[in-house]
């Protein structure tokens, strides 16, 4: 049975719950992924789990998906005509599509792609790649798709990508930046607002030394949402702190303030998704 669309689009409610802050941090656990092929017509199989979902929040943020793309396994070529997603690839290469351009990306890189475009990725390789994906919707709690029946097997590739991409580059991350207050804090805004036709903000690269911290910092008017690329640590939400570790995710409500802090020996390292209650808040 194909299981796809049922994960795809699934929301399990319309309102965020009052929840421990421990009960927020979401580890990232492969023992509670399940097999699902043919998503959205695409080749193989891929194994994958809802993180967090349109309930946790109280904004049009709508999931994070986390999983494991087969060898040979791609989602097909689809459209979306009220959310907008994004994928993001943690290990290895994919061959990413929007609007029937593909091209070849290594990790760590992410692809957006706004309402009304078509995207799919396919994975090659004989070896699985570990993959994110983000959605944030016009209407709350709910998806929507188009599919195409295009596998995207064998596509024409383009050398230099035709469509907006980004990766995790520490190089072009800077310090002291007042988006993320903290000594020696680095930080990078890969996107903007202006990338996203939803109420979707921003996406931001973070990363803090061992020993430092960041924040507090007041969600006013957007919500968050963290994934820990790499590393461990401490997240305080307005008093109540919780640990958080390598490829765990947390949210942050709208008006709470969020801390972080590095209590490892190695850098704790974020990718960071801003959702506004209003577009240009």
């Amino acid at each position: 049975m194909n299981r796809s669309l049922v994960l795809l689009l699934i929301v399990l409610s319309t309102s965020a719950t009052a929840q421990s802050l421990k009960d927020r941090v979401i580890p990232n656990d492969p023992t509670k992924y399940k097999l699902y092929t043919a998503i959205h017509g695409g080749a193989g199989a891929m194994d994958l789990v809802p993180m967090i979902t349109s309930k946790d929040m109280t904004t049009n943020f709508l999931y994070l998906h986390s999983g494991v793309i087969h060898p040979k396994s791609s989602i097909g070529h689809h459209f979306h005509h009220t959310i907008e997603e994004m994928f993001v690839l943690l290990t290895g290469e994919a061959e990413f599509t929007v609007n029937g351009r593909t091209s070849k990306i290594k990790a760590p890189a992410m692809v957006p792609c706004t309402m009304g475009n078509s995207h799919a990725i396919y994975n090659p390789s004989d070896q699985p790649v570990r993959w994110l994906n983000f959605g944030v919707s016009t209407i709350k709690g709910k998806g929507q798709n188009f599919d195409l029946g295009d596998t995207r097997v064998g596509a024409a590739l383009d050398p230099i990508p035709v469509f907006v991409s980004g990766r995790l580059e520490r190089d072009k991350l800077r310090a002291n930046n007042p988006a993320y207050p903290g000594k020696g804090v680095l930080y990078r805004r890969i996107f903007g607002p202006e990338i996203f036709k939803t109420n979707w903000d921003h996406v931001d690269h973070v990363l803090l030394p061992a020993g430092t911290s960041a924040g507090p910092r007041s969600l006013d008017g957007f919500e968050e949402v963290y994934f820990v690329v790499k590393g461990s640590g401490t997240v305080t939400i307005n008093n109540e702190t919780a640990a958080i570790t390598p490829e765990s995710a947390f949210f942050g409500l709208l008006g709470e303030k969020v801390s972080l802090a590095n209590t490892g020996k190695d850098d704790l390292e974020l990718l960071v998704i801003g959702v506004a209650k209003q577009k240009g808040l």
